[in-house]
Protein backbone atom coordinates (compact mmCIF):
# COMPACT_ATOMS: atom_id res chain seq x y z
CA UNK A 1 0.00 0.00 0.00
CA UNK A 2 1.67 3.38 -1.09
CA UNK A 3 2.04 5.99 1.73
CA UNK A 4 0.19 9.41 1.61
CA UNK A 5 1.65 12.89 2.85
CA UNK A 6 0.26 13.54 6.28
CA UNK A 7 -1.02 17.21 4.60
CA UNK A 8 -2.46 16.57 1.45
CA UNK A 9 -3.29 13.39 1.04
CA UNK A 10 -0.98 12.77 -2.38
CA UNK A 11 1.79 9.40 -2.46
CA UNK A 12 4.96 10.08 -0.06
CA UNK A 13 7.93 8.89 -0.47
CA UNK A 14 9.72 10.25 2.52
CA UNK A 15 8.91 9.57 6.58
CA UNK A 16 10.02 11.97 9.48
CA UNK A 17 13.15 10.94 10.94
CA UNK A 18 12.64 12.23 14.02
CA UNK A 19 9.01 10.92 14.73
CA UNK A 20 8.46 8.29 12.26
CA UNK A 21 4.67 9.20 12.90
CA UNK A 22 4.19 10.54 9.29
CA UNK A 23 5.19 10.40 5.49
CA UNK A 24 5.75 14.10 3.75
CA UNK A 25 5.52 14.86 -0.22
CA UNK A 26 7.75 17.95 0.04
CA UNK A 27 9.85 20.18 2.12
CA UNK A 28 7.25 22.59 2.60
CA UNK A 29 4.78 19.61 4.22
CA UNK A 30 7.65 19.10 6.47
CA UNK A 31 8.04 22.09 7.66
CA UNK A 32 4.21 22.62 8.33
CA UNK A 33 4.87 19.39 10.43
CA UNK A 34 7.90 20.10 12.21
CA UNK A 35 8.21 23.95 12.15
CA UNK A 36 10.29 24.31 15.03
CA UNK A 37 11.98 21.53 17.17
CA UNK A 38 9.51 19.42 17.71
CA UNK A 39 6.93 17.55 15.43
CA UNK A 40 3.89 18.54 15.96
CA UNK A 41 1.03 15.61 16.45
CA UNK A 42 -1.47 15.13 13.82
CA UNK A 43 -2.36 14.14 10.21
CA UNK A 44 -5.27 15.09 8.29
CA UNK A 45 -8.08 12.86 7.61
CA UNK A 46 -10.75 12.68 6.00
CA UNK A 47 -14.58 12.24 6.81
CA UNK A 48 -17.64 11.66 5.18
CA UNK A 49 -20.33 14.55 5.64
CA UNK A 50 -17.21 17.06 6.88
CA UNK A 51 -14.29 16.98 4.41
CA UNK A 52 -10.68 17.07 5.89
CA UNK A 53 -10.37 16.49 9.39
CA UNK A 54 -7.49 16.91 11.81
CA UNK A 55 -6.37 13.52 13.62
CA UNK A 56 -4.41 12.82 16.85
CA UNK A 57 -1.28 11.22 14.88
CA UNK A 58 -0.62 9.73 18.36
CA UNK A 59 -1.88 10.52 21.74
CA UNK A 60 -1.70 14.17 22.64
CA UNK A 61 -1.82 15.08 26.35
CA UNK A 62 -3.82 17.93 27.86
CA UNK A 63 -1.87 21.10 27.37
CA UNK A 64 -0.02 19.66 24.12
CA UNK A 65 0.67 21.80 21.07
CA UNK A 66 -1.43 20.11 18.00
CA UNK A 67 -0.58 22.82 15.28
CA UNK A 68 1.52 26.07 15.26
CA UNK A 69 1.30 28.16 11.95
CA UNK A 70 1.40 31.55 10.63
CA UNK A 71 -0.88 33.00 8.51
CA UNK A 72 -1.14 32.66 4.36
CA UNK A 73 -3.11 35.66 4.08
CA UNK A 74 -3.70 38.67 5.83
CA UNK A 75 -5.96 40.91 5.24
CA UNK A 76 -8.77 43.83 6.21
CA UNK A 77 -12.44 42.52 6.96
CA UNK A 78 -15.86 42.74 4.86
CA UNK A 79 -17.35 44.75 7.24
CA UNK A 80 -14.79 47.19 8.26
CA UNK A 81 -14.28 51.24 7.84
CA UNK A 82 -11.53 52.09 5.51
CA UNK A 83 -7.99 51.39 7.19
CA UNK A 84 -4.69 51.17 5.95
CA UNK A 85 -3.70 48.34 3.73
CA UNK A 86 -0.69 47.28 4.97
CA UNK A 87 -0.99 47.45 8.71
CA UNK A 88 -4.70 47.41 8.84
CA UNK A 89 -4.62 50.48 11.68
CA UNK A 90 -7.93 52.44 11.41
CA UNK A 91 -7.43 55.33 8.84
CA UNK A 92 -7.61 58.51 10.63
CA UNK A 93 -5.78 60.79 8.48
CA UNK A 94 -5.99 61.65 4.50
CA UNK A 95 -3.33 59.97 3.39
CA UNK A 96 -3.57 57.54 0.58
CA UNK A 97 -1.17 55.59 -1.43
CA UNK A 98 0.62 57.92 -4.38
CA UNK A 99 -0.12 54.82 -6.63
CA UNK A 100 -3.17 53.21 -6.20
CA UNK A 101 -4.80 55.66 -4.29
CA UNK A 102 -6.37 53.33 -1.95
CA UNK A 103 -5.32 54.34 2.58
CA UNK A 104 -2.43 53.82 3.91
CA UNK A 105 -0.49 55.30 6.92
CA UNK A 106 2.47 56.82 5.36
CA UNK A 107 4.93 55.88 2.53
CA UNK A 108 6.28 53.05 4.77
CA UNK A 109 3.44 51.05 5.27
CA UNK A 110 2.60 52.32 1.01
CA UNK A 111 5.54 49.98 0.58
CA UNK A 112 5.03 47.16 2.72
CA UNK A 113 4.96 43.84 1.29
CA UNK A 114 0.99 43.17 2.28
CA UNK A 115 -0.14 46.28 0.24
CA UNK A 116 2.23 45.66 -3.09
CA UNK A 117 0.43 42.57 -3.55
CA UNK A 118 -2.46 44.40 -5.13
CA UNK A 119 -1.24 48.16 -5.59
CA UNK A 120 -0.60 47.96 -8.72
CA UNK A 121 -4.09 46.32 -9.81
CA UNK A 122 -6.01 49.01 -7.62
CA UNK A 123 -3.88 51.58 -9.73
CA UNK A 124 -5.56 50.45 -12.65
CA UNK A 125 -9.07 51.83 -11.45
CA UNK A 126 -9.40 55.49 -12.81
CA UNK A 127 -10.06 58.52 -10.61
CA UNK A 128 -13.40 58.73 -11.38
CA UNK A 129 -14.79 55.16 -10.37
CA UNK A 130 -12.31 55.10 -7.14
CA UNK A 131 -14.49 54.77 -4.23
CA UNK A 132 -14.96 58.06 -1.55
CA UNK A 133 -13.10 56.70 0.85
CA UNK A 134 -13.60 60.32 3.12
CA UNK A 135 -17.44 59.58 2.70
CA UNK A 136 -16.46 56.18 3.89
CA UNK A 137 -14.45 57.38 6.60
CA UNK A 138 -17.54 59.37 8.05
CA UNK A 139 -20.13 56.79 7.71
CA UNK A 140 -17.80 53.96 9.50
CA UNK A 141 -17.89 51.37 6.87
CA UNK A 142 -16.14 50.71 3.65
CA UNK A 143 -17.80 48.02 1.39
CA UNK A 144 -15.39 47.68 -1.30
CA UNK A 145 -12.90 46.64 1.51
CA UNK A 146 -14.82 43.50 1.31
CA UNK A 147 -12.96 43.23 -2.42
CA UNK A 148 -9.47 43.08 -0.60
CA UNK A 149 -9.06 39.95 0.79
CA UNK A 150 -10.79 38.06 -2.16
CA UNK A 151 -8.26 39.65 -4.50
CA UNK A 152 -5.14 39.27 -2.24
CA UNK A 153 -6.09 35.09 -2.51
CA UNK A 154 -6.57 35.50 -6.14
CA UNK A 155 -3.00 37.16 -6.53
CA UNK A 156 -1.56 34.13 -4.28
CA UNK A 157 -3.30 31.18 -5.65
CA UNK A 158 -1.77 32.78 -9.21
CA UNK A 159 1.95 33.30 -7.97
CA UNK A 160 2.36 30.44 -6.30
CA UNK A 161 2.01 26.67 -6.89
CA UNK A 162 2.65 25.68 -3.30
CA UNK A 163 -0.15 28.77 -1.82
CA UNK A 164 -2.33 27.42 -4.65
CA UNK A 165 -2.34 23.60 -3.33
CA UNK A 166 -2.76 24.69 -0.06
CA UNK A 167 -5.93 26.91 -0.89
CA UNK A 168 -7.36 24.32 -2.95
CA UNK A 169 -7.72 21.85 0.09
CA UNK A 170 -10.09 24.69 1.70
CA UNK A 171 -13.67 24.23 1.52
CA UNK A 172 -15.50 27.41 0.17
CA UNK A 173 -19.65 26.74 0.09
CA UNK A 174 -19.73 28.95 -2.62
CA UNK A 175 -23.40 27.88 -3.45
CA UNK A 176 -24.42 28.30 -0.16
CA UNK A 177 -22.93 32.28 -0.03
CA UNK A 178 -24.50 32.81 -3.22
CA UNK A 179 -27.81 31.62 -2.14
CA UNK A 180 -27.78 33.81 0.71
CA UNK A 181 -30.32 36.92 0.75
CA UNK A 182 -27.78 39.51 1.26
CA UNK A 183 -24.91 38.02 -1.22
CA UNK A 184 -26.29 40.99 -3.95
CA UNK A 185 -25.40 43.87 -0.91
CA UNK A 186 -22.33 42.24 0.72
CA UNK A 187 -20.23 40.36 -2.10
CA UNK A 188 -21.60 40.70 -6.06
CA UNK A 189 -21.99 44.41 -6.28
CA UNK A 190 -19.02 45.10 -3.88
CA UNK A 191 -16.90 42.80 -4.64
CA UNK A 192 -17.44 40.42 -7.37
CA UNK A 193 -18.95 43.29 -9.77
CA UNK A 194 -16.46 46.20 -8.79
CA UNK A 195 -12.65 43.66 -9.47
CA UNK A 196 -14.79 42.07 -13.10
CA UNK A 197 -16.83 45.30 -14.55
CA UNK A 198 -15.64 48.81 -12.96
CA UNK A 199 -12.66 48.33 -13.77
CA UNK A 200 -9.85 45.14 -15.25
CA UNK A 201 -8.42 43.15 -12.23
CA UNK A 202 -7.50 40.33 -14.53
CA UNK A 203 -9.23 38.04 -12.60
CA UNK A 204 -12.84 36.38 -13.29
CA UNK A 205 -15.62 36.25 -11.58
CA UNK A 206 -15.35 32.84 -10.77
CA UNK A 207 -11.94 33.76 -8.71
CA UNK A 208 -12.86 36.69 -6.76
CA UNK A 209 -16.11 34.45 -5.65
CA UNK A 210 -13.34 31.42 -4.59
CA UNK A 211 -11.92 34.30 -2.82
CA UNK A 212 -14.60 35.06 -1.35
CA UNK A 213 -15.50 31.17 -0.51
CA UNK A 214 -12.55 31.12 1.02
CA UNK A 215 -12.92 34.25 3.50
CA UNK A 216 -16.06 33.59 4.52
CA UNK A 217 -15.14 29.85 5.65
CA UNK A 218 -12.20 29.69 6.52
CA UNK A 219 -11.01 33.25 7.74
CA UNK A 220 -9.93 34.27 11.32
CA UNK A 221 -10.81 37.17 13.08
CA UNK A 222 -8.16 39.58 14.29
CA UNK A 223 -8.88 40.59 18.39
CA UNK A 224 -6.31 44.36 17.87
CA UNK A 225 -8.36 45.34 14.68
CA UNK A 226 -11.00 44.59 12.10
CA UNK A 227 -8.19 42.30 9.89
CA UNK A 228 -8.81 38.24 9.29
CA UNK A 229 -6.13 35.91 8.58
CA UNK A 230 -6.49 32.45 6.99
CA UNK A 231 -4.13 29.92 8.26
CA UNK A 232 -4.54 26.96 6.15
CA UNK A 233 -3.12 23.71 8.27
CA UNK A 234 -5.58 25.41 11.34
CA UNK A 235 -8.99 25.80 8.51
CA UNK A 236 -8.96 21.82 8.77
CA UNK A 237 -10.13 21.93 12.41
CA UNK A 238 -13.97 20.66 12.68
CA UNK A 239 -15.98 22.64 14.90
CA UNK A 240 -17.78 20.75 18.36
CA UNK A 241 -19.48 22.13 20.52
CA UNK A 242 -17.55 20.08 23.33
CA UNK A 243 -14.31 20.18 21.52
CA UNK A 244 -10.84 18.66 22.93
CA UNK A 245 -8.51 21.46 21.96
CA UNK A 246 -8.90 25.72 21.93
CA UNK A 247 -6.39 28.51 20.13
CA UNK A 248 -5.05 31.72 20.70
CA UNK A 249 -3.57 33.64 18.33
CA UNK A 250 0.42 34.46 19.38
CA UNK A 251 1.70 38.20 19.41
CA UNK A 252 3.58 37.43 16.38
CA UNK A 253 1.01 36.46 13.87
CA UNK A 254 1.02 32.34 14.72
CA UNK A 255 -2.10 30.34 15.96
CA UNK A 256 -1.29 27.96 18.09
CA UNK A 257 -3.82 24.73 18.55
CA UNK A 258 -3.35 23.20 22.32
CA UNK A 259 -5.36 20.25 23.16
CA UNK A 260 -7.46 20.86 26.39
CA UNK A 261 -7.96 17.30 27.19
CA UNK A 262 -6.04 14.16 26.22
CA UNK A 263 -6.82 12.61 22.50
CA UNK A 264 -6.61 9.53 21.93
CA UNK A 265 -4.55 8.86 18.58
CA UNK A 266 -6.42 8.27 15.84
CA UNK A 267 -9.61 10.17 17.02
CA UNK A 268 -10.32 14.13 15.43
CA UNK A 269 -9.10 17.40 16.72
CA UNK A 270 -11.89 19.49 17.69
CA UNK A 271 -12.43 23.45 18.64
CA UNK A 272 -15.78 25.74 18.93
CA UNK A 273 -16.07 27.97 16.39
CA UNK A 274 -18.00 29.44 18.36
CA UNK A 275 -19.15 30.20 22.56
CA UNK A 276 -19.82 27.13 24.09
CA UNK A 277 -21.44 29.20 26.92
CA UNK A 278 -24.38 29.85 24.79
CA UNK A 279 -27.38 27.41 24.60
CA UNK A 280 -28.81 25.43 21.87
CA UNK A 281 -31.37 27.73 21.11
CA UNK A 282 -28.64 30.36 20.13
CA UNK A 283 -25.54 28.75 19.23
CA UNK A 284 -26.39 26.08 16.59
CA UNK A 285 -28.56 29.29 14.13
CA UNK A 286 -25.18 31.39 15.01
CA UNK A 287 -22.85 27.79 13.11
CA UNK A 288 -25.62 27.44 10.58
CA UNK A 289 -25.80 31.15 9.53
CA UNK A 290 -22.02 31.59 9.58
CA UNK A 291 -20.54 28.09 8.76
CA UNK A 292 -23.47 26.97 6.65
CA UNK A 293 -23.43 23.44 8.31
CA UNK A 294 -26.12 22.51 10.80
CA UNK A 295 -24.13 21.22 13.61
CA UNK A 296 -24.89 17.29 14.79
CA UNK A 297 -22.39 16.63 17.61
CA UNK A 298 -23.46 14.80 20.90
CA UNK A 299 -24.75 18.35 22.42
CA UNK A 300 -26.60 19.56 19.68
CA UNK A 301 -28.44 16.27 19.16
CA UNK A 302 -29.44 16.10 23.00
CA UNK A 303 -32.10 18.48 23.75
CA UNK A 304 -31.45 18.82 27.35
CA UNK A 305 -27.39 19.38 26.25
CA UNK A 306 -25.90 16.78 27.79
CA UNK A 307 -28.71 16.91 31.18
CA UNK A 308 -27.51 20.44 31.45
CA UNK A 309 -30.81 22.02 30.63
CA UNK A 310 -29.13 25.24 29.63
CA UNK A 311 -31.13 26.70 26.82
CA UNK A 312 -34.95 24.97 28.89
CA UNK A 313 -37.45 27.44 29.43
CA UNK A 314 -39.76 26.88 32.51
CA UNK A 315 -43.43 26.12 31.60
CA UNK A 316 -46.50 28.58 32.32
CA UNK A 317 -48.94 26.29 33.00
CA UNK A 318 -47.41 24.27 35.44
CA UNK A 319 -46.31 26.82 37.60
CA UNK A 320 -49.70 27.25 39.34
CA UNK A 321 -49.04 23.72 40.70
CA UNK A 322 -45.34 23.84 41.03
CA UNK A 323 -45.39 24.54 44.84
CA UNK A 324 -46.60 21.35 45.57
CA UNK A 325 -44.07 19.59 43.11
CA UNK A 326 -40.75 20.43 41.19
CA UNK A 327 -40.78 22.89 39.00
CA UNK A 328 -41.45 21.70 34.93
CA UNK A 329 -39.97 23.23 31.82
CA UNK A 330 -40.15 22.84 27.97
CA UNK A 331 -37.89 22.16 26.18
CA UNK A 332 -37.54 21.45 21.59
CA UNK A 333 -39.63 18.18 20.85
CA UNK A 334 -36.83 17.48 18.39
CA UNK A 335 -33.00 18.18 17.43
CA UNK A 336 -32.63 17.60 13.91
CA UNK A 337 -35.34 20.58 13.20
CA UNK A 338 -33.91 24.23 14.53
CA UNK A 339 -37.32 25.35 14.24
CA UNK A 340 -39.40 22.69 16.37
CA UNK A 341 -42.19 23.32 18.87
CA UNK A 342 -40.95 23.08 22.56
CA UNK A 343 -43.12 20.86 24.86
CA UNK A 344 -43.68 20.31 28.16
CA UNK A 345 -43.20 17.04 29.53
CA UNK A 346 -45.19 16.90 32.31
CA UNK A 347 -48.75 18.60 30.76
CA UNK A 348 -47.52 18.74 27.46
CA UNK A 349 -47.98 22.00 27.32
CA UNK A 350 -46.76 23.16 23.60
CA UNK A 351 -44.78 26.27 22.43
CA UNK A 352 -43.76 27.75 19.02
CA UNK A 353 -39.94 28.38 18.62
CA UNK A 354 -40.54 31.32 16.87
CA UNK A 355 -42.29 32.54 20.33
CA UNK A 356 -39.57 30.96 22.50
CA UNK A 357 -36.99 32.49 20.50
CA UNK A 358 -38.38 36.08 21.11
CA UNK A 359 -38.40 35.09 24.80
CA UNK A 360 -35.09 34.45 24.92
CA UNK A 361 -33.61 36.93 22.37
CA UNK A 362 -35.13 39.61 24.39
CA UNK A 363 -33.89 38.70 27.73
CA UNK A 364 -30.31 38.32 26.11
CA UNK A 365 -30.65 41.83 25.74
CA UNK A 366 -31.53 42.69 29.04
CA UNK A 367 -28.60 40.52 30.52
CA UNK A 368 -26.33 42.07 27.88
CA UNK A 369 -27.41 45.69 28.72
CA UNK A 370 -26.96 45.12 32.51
CA UNK A 371 -23.66 46.41 33.39
CA UNK A 372 -21.90 48.42 36.40
CA UNK A 373 -24.75 47.53 39.20
CA UNK A 374 -23.75 44.64 41.30
CA UNK A 375 -27.56 44.91 43.03
CA UNK A 376 -29.20 45.57 39.66
CA UNK A 377 -27.64 42.25 38.22
CA UNK A 378 -29.14 40.42 41.60
CA UNK A 379 -32.41 41.59 40.68
CA UNK A 380 -32.40 40.94 37.01
CA UNK A 381 -31.35 37.55 38.31
CA UNK A 382 -34.33 36.89 40.24
CA UNK A 383 -36.35 37.89 37.01
CA UNK A 384 -34.75 35.87 35.03
CA UNK A 385 -35.31 32.70 37.44
CA UNK A 386 -39.33 32.79 36.96
CA UNK A 387 -39.36 32.41 33.23
CA UNK A 388 -35.85 30.01 32.89
CA UNK A 389 -34.40 26.63 34.68
CA UNK A 390 -31.52 27.52 36.88
CA UNK A 391 -28.53 26.12 34.88
CA UNK A 392 -29.79 28.29 31.53
CA UNK A 393 -27.27 29.84 29.77
CA UNK A 394 -28.22 33.55 30.26
CA UNK A 395 -28.83 33.05 34.09
CA UNK A 396 -25.17 31.80 34.03
CA UNK A 397 -23.94 34.50 31.88
CA UNK A 398 -25.05 36.85 34.49
CA UNK A 399 -23.67 34.83 37.72
CA UNK A 400 -20.40 35.32 35.79
CA UNK A 401 -21.13 38.89 35.47
CA UNK A 402 -21.61 39.78 39.03
CA UNK A 403 -18.70 37.60 40.29
CA UNK A 404 -16.29 39.12 37.57
CA UNK A 405 -17.68 42.98 38.57
CA UNK A 406 -17.56 41.52 42.13
CA UNK A 407 -14.29 40.54 41.97
CA UNK A 408 -13.06 43.77 41.11
CA UNK A 409 -14.76 45.59 44.02
CA UNK A 410 -12.80 43.68 46.07
CA UNK A 411 -16.01 44.10 47.90
CA UNK A 412 -14.81 41.37 51.02
CA UNK A 413 -17.94 41.28 52.96
CA UNK A 414 -19.10 38.01 54.31
CA UNK A 415 -22.30 37.84 51.78
CA UNK A 416 -20.58 38.61 48.71
CA UNK A 417 -17.65 36.17 49.22
CA UNK A 418 -20.38 33.73 49.87
CA UNK A 419 -22.19 34.60 47.01
CA UNK A 420 -19.04 34.95 44.78
CA UNK A 421 -18.61 31.31 45.76
CA UNK A 422 -22.07 29.66 45.25
CA UNK A 423 -21.86 31.10 41.69
CA UNK A 424 -19.09 30.14 40.82
CA UNK A 425 -19.58 26.62 41.86
CA UNK A 426 -23.13 26.68 40.18
CA UNK A 427 -20.93 28.12 36.34
CA UNK A 428 -18.16 25.22 36.87
CA UNK A 429 -20.62 22.16 37.53
CA UNK A 430 -22.40 23.63 34.60
CA UNK A 431 -19.08 24.13 32.32
CA UNK A 432 -17.41 21.07 33.43
CA UNK A 433 -20.17 19.58 30.56
CA UNK A 434 -20.18 21.80 28.14
CA UNK A 435 -16.47 22.86 28.24
CA UNK A 436 -14.51 20.35 29.48
CA UNK A 437 -10.59 20.29 30.08
CA UNK A 438 -7.81 23.00 30.55
CA UNK A 439 -9.68 26.23 29.69
CA UNK A 440 -8.81 29.39 30.12
CA UNK A 441 -12.25 30.14 31.82
CA UNK A 442 -11.98 27.34 34.10
CA UNK A 443 -8.57 28.93 35.12
CA UNK A 444 -10.15 32.54 35.75
CA UNK A 445 -12.54 30.95 37.47
CA UNK A 446 -10.43 29.22 39.83
CA UNK A 447 -8.39 31.94 40.58
CA UNK A 448 -11.46 34.04 41.88
CA UNK A 449 -13.43 31.32 43.52
CA UNK A 450 -9.51 30.68 45.37
CA UNK A 451 -9.54 34.07 46.47
CA UNK A 452 -13.05 34.28 47.60
CA UNK A 453 -12.65 31.09 49.63
CA UNK A 454 -9.86 32.70 51.21
CA UNK A 455 -10.61 36.02 52.03
CA UNK A 456 -14.27 34.37 53.69
CA UNK A 457 -12.02 31.42 55.69
CA UNK A 458 -10.20 34.83 57.12
CA UNK A 459 -13.09 36.24 58.53
CA UNK A 460 -14.85 32.98 59.76
CA UNK A 461 -11.72 31.87 61.60
CA UNK A 462 -11.75 35.59 63.05
CA UNK A 463 -15.07 35.35 64.01
CA UNK A 464 -14.62 31.97 65.93
CA UNK A 465 -16.53 30.07 63.08
CA UNK A 466 -14.03 28.02 62.27
CA UNK A 467 -10.13 26.61 63.72
CA UNK A 468 -7.09 27.43 62.39
CA UNK A 469 -6.52 24.06 61.49
CA UNK A 470 -9.63 24.30 59.11
CA UNK A 471 -8.55 27.10 57.77
CA UNK A 472 -5.18 25.32 56.44
CA UNK A 473 -7.54 23.12 54.52
CA UNK A 474 -8.90 25.47 53.00
CA UNK A 475 -5.60 26.91 52.06
CA UNK A 476 -3.87 23.70 51.23
CA UNK A 477 -7.31 23.31 48.95
CA UNK A 478 -6.44 26.41 47.39
CA UNK A 479 -2.58 25.79 46.68
CA UNK A 480 -3.91 22.27 44.60
CA UNK A 481 -6.46 24.72 42.54
CA UNK A 482 -3.67 27.01 42.00
CA UNK A 483 -1.82 24.59 40.61
CA UNK A 484 -4.76 23.17 38.51
CA UNK A 485 -5.50 26.61 37.04
CA UNK A 486 -1.66 27.45 35.86
CA UNK A 487 -1.79 24.30 33.62
CA UNK A 488 -5.01 25.95 32.06
CA UNK A 489 -2.52 28.99 31.51
CA UNK A 490 0.26 27.55 30.41
CA UNK A 491 2.29 29.02 27.12
CA UNK A 492 -1.04 30.64 26.69
CA UNK A 493 -1.06 34.14 25.29
CA UNK A 494 -4.18 35.50 27.01
CA UNK A 495 -3.08 35.01 30.76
Amino acid sequence: MSQLCFLCGKPASQTCSDCKLVQYCSESHLKTHRPFDECLPFRVGFVEGKGRVVIAARDIKAGEAVITEHPLVKGPGNKTPPSCLQCLKKWESDTTCTVCGWPVCNEKCQGGELHQLECQILAKISKERLPDFLAHQKAGHSPNYAAIFALRLAIISRSSTDAKDRLDLLMDHKNEIIADPQFEDLWNSPVIKFLTKEFESGFSSDDILRGIGLFCTNAVSMVDCNGRWIFPTFSFLSHSCISNSRFFVHPGDMVVVRAQMDVKAGKEVTIPYTDPFSGNIVRRESIRNLWYFLCCCERCQDVTELGTNVSAVRCRICMASEEEGGRSFLLPTGSEDLHADWSCSQCQNTISNKTITMLVLGLKNKVKEKDGDLPGILDLLTSLEEFLHPNHFLILELKQKWVNMASKSEKNDKDTLENIINFLSDIMKINKKIDPGLTLTLGENLKLLNRAMLNLGKIKMQAGEISQKEFMNIALGAAANIKFAKKCFENSYNE
